[in-house]
C-alpha cells in the first residue's frame, strides 16, 4: 500500500511540473510577441513582432533605409508594446535656381513641403513643376526662377521689366519686345536670366542690290579693196557691253557692316567694232587745165565747187535720195564714227577727193562734186546707202 501511494505522489509531482513550464513558456510567449504601430512615408499600421529593437521591426516588415532616411526612434531602440515607429524615406531633389544647380535630399513628399523644409522661398517666382507635386522615390528635378528686373535696348528706346523668366529670350518677350528672324540679343536668348541684366537687341535685315560695270569693246582692222589706200571705213559699230553685279548686303540696326558678291553676269555682250581698211590705189592725178582757166578759177574758187567730171553717168543718179539716207539731207552731219556732212565722207576719202578742212564746212554744192568724183573713181559700194542713188 505504501508503494502505491510513493507512485501516485511521484506521477502527481512531475505532472505539475510540467504544468508549470507550460504556464511559464506562455507567459514568456505572451510577453515577447507585442504590436507596434508602424509608419512609414505616412501611411500606418499596427505590426506584431517578437523583435527586440525598431531595426528587428523594419527587417522582419521589409522596410529598408539608407543613410537620408529619417528613422524614429532610431535603428539601436528597443521597442515594446504600443510603440510607434516612423520613417520617411529620404527624396533626391535637383533644384536649378536662375540656372544654377543644386542637389538635395528631404524627406517631404511635396514640392512645396521640401522647398519650406530647405528654407527656400519661391515667392513670385515661377516653378517647372506645382507646389502640390510629389516626390517619389526615385527623385525630382525642379527648376525655379525668381523675379528680376531687368533692361532691354531695342529701337532706340529702353525697356524695363520684371519678370521671373528662366530665360534672356523669355525676359524680352515679357519686356513687349518682338524679335524678328534674323533679330540678334547681345546676349544668347538661352542663357539664365541675372538680376540687373542689360539686353541689347540687334535688329538685323539682308538687302539685295546690283550693280552694272561697262565692258569695253574690242576693235577689228579688215583690209578692203572697195577702198582707197589711206581710207577707213566702219562696217560694224562697236558697242561695250554690260556686266551685272548683284550684292547681298548685311544690314544691323540701320547701319549697312558687310557687304558680300552673289553673281556676276554678262548681260549686254559687247559688239566688237569691225573697220575696213582701204588697200586699192588712189587714181591719177587729172590733167592740169591751161593757166587761163587757171587764173579763172582761181579768182572764182569761193563760189564755184571743184568739177566733179560733169557728164558722165554720176549726173543722172538720185544724189538726193542718197543724201537723206546717209545724213537725213543734213549737209552739217556729225556721225559719231567719222563721218561728215551729206554723204557722210571721211577726213581721209574728203582730203582724197581734193577736199579741205572738214566737209560739214563745205557748201552742198562743194559736198555733191566731190561725192560725184568718188563715185566715178570708186562706185556706190563707198556709201552704205549707195543703192538708194538707183531709186
Amino acid at each position: 500500500m505504501k508503494n502505491i501511494f510513493k507512485n501516485s505522489a511521484l506521477r502527481m509531482a512531475g505532472q505539475g511540473t510540467v504544468v508549470a513550464a507550460l504556464v511559464a513558456g506562455t507567459v514568456g510567449f505572451v510577453a515577447m510577441n507585442k504590436t507596434v504601430e508602424l509608419n512609414v512615408d505616412g501611411h500606418t499600421s499596427e505590426v506584431r513582432t517578437f523583435a527586440h529593437d525598431v531595426g528587428g521591426v523594419l527587417d522582419a516588415e521589409g522596410v529598408s533605409t539608407g543613410q537620408h532616411d529619417l528613422v524614429s526612434p532610431s535603428l539601436s531602440s528597443s521597442v515594446s508594446k504600443g510603440s510607434d515607429i516612423v520613417v520617411r524615406h529620404g527624396r533626391k531633389l535637383s533644384l536649378t535656381v536662375d540656372g544654377k544647380s543644386q542637389v538635395y535630399w528631404t524627406t517631404a513628399s511635396t514640392v512645396g513641403g521640401a522647398l519650406k523644409g530647405l528654407g527656400i522661398r519661391a515667392g513670385d517666382g515661377r516653378l517647372s513643376a506645382s507646389r502640390s507635386e510629389s516626390i517619389g522615390r526615385q527623385g525630382l528635378s525642379v527648376r525655379l526662377s525668381t523675379s528680376k528686373s531687368v533692361k532691354v535696348l531695342a529701337d532706340g528706346k529702353v525697356h524695363r521689366v520684371s519678370s521671373a523668366a528662366a530665360t534672356v529670350g523669355e525676359a524680352v518677350k515679357a519686356a513687349g519686345v518682338s524679335l524678328g528672324s534674323g533679330d540678334r540679343l547681345s546676349v544668347p536668348a538661352g542663357s539664365p536670366v541675372v538680376a540687373g541684366s542689360v539686353v541689347q537687341v540687334f535688329r538685323v535685315s539682308k538687302k539685295h542690290e546690283s550693280t552694272t560695270k561697262s565692258i569695253d569693246h574690242d576693235t577689228t582692222r579688215k583690209e578692203s579693196d572697195d577702198l582707197f589706200k589711206g581710207q577707213t571705213k566702219v562696217k560694224t559699230e562697236g558697242a561695250d557691253g554690260v556686266r551685272t553685279v548683284k550684292f547681298a548686303t548685311r544690314v544691323v540696326n540701320g547701319q549697312v557692316v558687310s557687304k558680300s558678291k552673289v553673281s556676276s553676269k554678262v548681260t549686254k555682250k559687247p559688239v566688237t567694232e569691225v573697220v575696213l581698211v582701204g588697200t586699192k590705189e588712189k587714181p591719177a592725178p587729172e590733167p592740169s587745165e591751161s593757166s587761163s582757166d587757171s587764173s579763172s578759177s582761181h579768182s572764182s574758187t569761193s563760189t564755184t565747187p571743184p568739177s566733179s567730171t560733169t557728164g558722165t553717168a554720176a549726173d543722172s543718179l538720185n544724189w538726193t535720195a542718197l543724201a537723206q539716207c546717209e545724213s537725213g539731207g543734213n549737209p552739217r552731219a556729225v556721225n559719231g564714227n567719222g563721218h561728215y556732212g551729206l554723204y557722210q565722207f571721211s577726213l581721209q576719202t574728203w582730203h582724197a577727193m581734193g577736199g579741205s578742212g572738214n566737209p560739214i564746212n563745205a557748201s552742198p554744192a562743194t559736198q555733191l562734186a566731190l561725192a560725184k568724183k568718188l563715185y566715178n573713181a570708186a562706185g556706190s559700194g563707198q556709201w552704205s546707202c549707195g543703192s538708194h542713188l538707183y531709186d
